[in-house]
């Protein structure tokens, strides 16, 4: 429906009911002129269209046709153009100016009507009478609006070209287009909740995205091999895709597709495999309380800045419907809470915050819930479902310190402190996202497969697995489970749980692991058996050299008197018991 500036919603209604009486002792208004004039060609496609009429007009409302239930006052062809429309009357109500909200299309006819036949509010003059049915034409230009080029852009070419064969495992894909391309932070969406610019037939999360310096060219990349012996499809600009694919200039790119098959290759694995073991075709649904947390250093997590504790309900529909159309969440007091319906379709959503852990677990305690939600054209739904007295222990890198200077090159053992308290049902998860929010890393992985036990406290992150000198966001989450179930609704999996979840940054070094931070000494003492007992700090999980020497300055005798590895907050206690030389003695630390 059009979007339309009226002066009173009041005279709109009283003209609309003064046109079902009028009679022909009022003279009916005409259309005096029109802007673009009637057949004009090369009109700007910024353009906005004016109407003259002979006489004030009454405030009525602009509106557009929705087939087949409303006739509207104002029709365009193509209709789109009615549908963005903004309109609104002079001073002296004998001008209606309409504007559209994005450019019209380049090269195109368009068509518009005004009081099409049997539209119930049409435009009337000041005394109700209504105008005539009135059309025109006119026909834009090559290039005014909408900027990035006089059209909308296009794909010059791609590699591999759609049909190829046996396509090798380790190719990336190429897309030349003919113009400068706009950034697009949702180029891979995020499936199956945000159909992204770039769609796949594979797992859409293996791909990365990036731009040449002209942005003309979108090299796309597989963390892993591309699975072998497999059709790829892939789609510009998908039906459904939140944020398309356009030119600096807003236009975007046609919807285009295409495919290739790749060669011989284990690849990525099994193809039809997702890595959370999760049908992607199915809608969800699901109840959490979440507690959100930072870690900068060995030091426990903190609060995240924005927004630590929440309260989430969600329900996604299946991609083959039906669509959801409402749903509500009942707490255990009783208390009911409609969701919000998204506007792009077939989600909803109640997401509450908390300023303190307390307060959330106070306001969604443990207990019963229930979760409704209405499917198109059927029964509302009630779902039981529960949420754990307490949240999980907060998760906590052990050798953070270390997590920031991994070598690339060689296996790297990511630590954390243990899930206390952990069951069966419960479940650690663990992912690496590089910059454009790519996950290159995540346990568990079914398609691997990688397994991540609950009661896990380490796992090896592959070499090679990141690259060199980059920076990273790692996520570790612990997850006490209350409800799972995939059969509960038809074509829709459950869950319900508490989550305590920790971000850090991950940093990898150029290739060669640095030498360790130099070691302090924090505290001494003489035990009672003679023997020096030395406190020390340095990296956490690097080994150091303890060496004594008589204090015979300036070129003492160093001798070896054993190693110390600082534990995971980078402190550690070293006893000499075996001297070799009488006091004094001094002491140092070479790290390895």
């Amino acid at each position: 429906m059009i979007r339309t500036r009226t002066r009173t919603l009041g005279r709109t209604l009283v003209a609309a009911c003064l046109a079902l009486l009028a009679s022909s002792a009022f003279a009916a208004p005409t259309l005096v002129s029109s802007q673009p004039a009637n057949n004009a060609t090369g009109v700007a496609t910024t353009t906005a269209l004016v109407f003259a009429f002979s006489e004030p007009m009454a405030d009525v409302g602009t509106m557009s046709s929705i087939p087949p239930f409303l006739v509207g006052n104002f029709d365009t062809t193509p209709t789109s153009i009615a549908e963005s429309i903004g309109c609104e009357w002079s001073a002296d109500a004998r001008t209606l100016t309409c504007t559209p909200a994005d450019p019209i299309p380049d090269n195109t006819r368009v068509t518009w009507t005004l009081n099409p036949g049997g539209t119930p509010l049409p435009y009337t003059g000041e005394d109700g009478t209504p105008l005539a049915t009135v059309s025109g034409s006119f026909t834009t230009g090559t290039g005014t609006g909408g900027g990035g080029g006089s059209t909308a852009p296009k794909i010059v070419s791609v590699t591999p070209a759609d049909g190829s064969t046996d396509v090798a495992v380790s190719s990336t894909i190429t897309f030349i287009f003919d113009q400068a391309m706009a950034p697009n932070p949702l180029l891979g969406g995020s499936p199956p909740f945000v159909k992204g610019a770039v769609s796949w037939s594979i797992d859409a999360s293996k791909f990365t995205y990036a731009w040449s310096p002209d942005s003309k060219t979108l090299t796309v990349s597989h963390t892993l091999d591309l699975p072998g012996n497999t059709l790829v499809t892939w789609n510009i600009n998908p039906s459904g895709a939140l944020l398309p694919l356009t030119a600096t200039g807003g236009k975007a790119v046609a919807a285009t597709s295409g495919s290739f098959t790749t060669g011989t290759g284990s690849g990525g694995g099994n193809p039809d495999c997702t890595p959370n073991n999760i049908d992607p075709t199915l809608g969800s649904y699901s109840l959490s309380r979440l507690m959100s947390y930072v870690q900068t250093s060995i030091a426990p997590p903190v609060p995240a800045a924005d927004t630590p504790f929440s309260f989430g309900a969600f329900v996604s529909a299946p991609q083959a419907g039906p669509s959801i159309t409402a749903g509500s969440v009942t707490l255990p007091n009783g208390t009911r809470t409609s969701l919000v319906t998204l506007p792009f379709g077939g989600m909803l959503y109640l997401m509450e915050t908390n300023a303190t852990a307390e307060g959330l677990i106070t306001a969604y305690p443990g207990g019963s819930y229930t979760l409704r939600m209405t499917p198109a054209n059927q029964s509302e739904l009630a779902v039981a479902m529960s949420l754990p007295a307490a949240n999980p222990t907060t998760p906590r890198v052990l050798n953070y310190n270390e997590s920031q200077i991994i070598n690339a090159t060689t296996d790297f053992l990511m630590q954390w402190d243990a899930f206390a308290g952990a069951t069966a049902n419960d479940q650690i998860h663990l992912s690496i996202r590089d910059a454009s929010g790519t996950v290159l890393f995540q346990a568990p992985d079914y398609c691997v497969p990688r397994a991540l036990a609950p009661t896990a406290t380490s796992i090896v992150i592959p070499a090679n697995t990141l690259k060199e000198n980059t920076a990273y966001t790692g996520e570790l989450m612990f997850g006490k489970a209350s409800y799972y179930s995939t059969n509960a609704v038809p074509k829709m999996g459950g869950y319900g749980g508490a989550n305590s979840t920790t971000t850090f940054s991950v940093r990898t070094s150029g290739g060669v692991t640095p030498p360790p931070a130099p070691a302090q000494f924090t505290a001494w003492e003489l035990l009672p058996n003679g023997h020096p007992r030395l406190t020390l700090k340095g990296t956490a999980n690097r080994t150091y050299t303890i060496q004594r020497a008589s204090p015979t300055f300036p070129n003492p005798s160093w001798q070896d008197a054993g190693t110390f590895t600082p534990g995971a907050n980078g402190s550690a206690t070293f006893e000499d018991s075996q001297l070799g030389q009488p006091f004094p003695l001094i002491y140092r630390a070479v790290g390895q």
